[in-house]
């Protein structure tokens, strides 16, 4: 089936192509129609129409299918974030690797894992070896500690994905606010020490106390920002396993900055309303 507009036309771009042909005949179709019940169409945001789930898995050429399932790397993915995120990808069926510096605290919260969902692919292991058998690195570790905790795995990195989930938080006096990062934001501190990697900032803005629930529906939209088109794609797929999420495009890496620091907005109305709030994008 091909793409339906929603509203207007294309940017200009050259479009993905989507229609059943490109995906193998028939087979592509149900595929699309199969992956459709359990992920939503979203937004492909550079022509305004609304994109299967399965297609956004799919090179730009006919007949090249990126892979479905991942192995996804966690460092820092024994704190709540990391690994709320890590249960969410192991029940979409990715398999993940949670990194730690001890190996003994990674089984630990590999084991947390396959708790909340029996059918997981979870392990744990040092940063270095998680990071080395993965495809997507995630980083989940405080802002301060990111720095040095991607210098020492920069090897293993090379040309990978890596989605900077991380937000430059302070609080004082019981306020939150957000450090100002010299290289523009935590995101882009990351492409700074990763330069050959593929730098994605996103899912800063979940709820860590929802995540961990499996059986919750998360009711958000993940604004996903990168300067590499293909990486930023497979991002906003990868949200989209998560039941409930949307991923949005929000431009460049320079744009990483005012989601992190919306952060910090978002835990004082959740301390305001005593809720676990979330962002939704209207309109698109």
């Amino acid at each position: 089936r091909g793409a339906k507009p929603i509203f207007g036309k294309g940017t200009g771009d050259v479009p993905l192509s989507l229609h059943s042909t490109s995906l193998g005949g028939r087979v592509g179709a149900t595929r699309i129609a199969n992956d459709e019940r359990q992920h939503p169409p979203i937004v492909d945001t550079r022509t305004l129409t609304r994109v299967p789930y399965a297609a956004l898995h799919l090179k730009t050429a006919p007949g090249a299918p990126m892979p479905t399932h991942h192995t996804i790397a966690f460092l820092g993915g024994t704190g709540p974030e990391g690994l709320g995120l890590a249960i969410r990808f192991a029940k979409a069926g990715d398999a993940v690797i949670i990194g730690s510096r001890s190996a003994e605290r990674a089984e630990e919260a590999a084991q947390k894992i396959r708790a909340a969902v029996p059918t997981a692919n979870a392990r744990g292991a040092v940063n270095a070896e998680a990071v080395a058998h993965a495809d997507i690195v995630m980083i989940t570790v405080p802002y301060a500690g990111q720095k040095e905790s991607l210098e020492a795995v920069r090897a293993q990195i090379g040309t990978k994905i890596v989605v900077d989930t991380v937000v430059p938080l302070h609080v004082e006096k019981g306020k939150f606010g957000a450090h100002i990062v010299p290289e523009g934001s935590a995101a882009q501190q990351a492409q700074a020490v990763l330069p050959q990697a593929r730098v994605v900032a996103a899912f800063h803005n979940l709820s860590a106390h929802t995540l961990m629930q499996p059986d919750l529906p998360v009711d958000a939209d993940v604004v996903v920002c990168a300067d590499d088109a293909e990486a930023k794609r497979v991002v906003i797929a990868l949200a989209g396993k998560i039941a409930g999420v949307r991923g949005i495009d929000g431009g460049g890496l320079h744009s990483a900055r005012f989601i992190e620091d919306m952060t910090a907005l978002i835990l004082t109305i959740n301390r305001i309303y005593k809720t676990h709030a979330a962002i939704k994008i209207v309109g698109v």
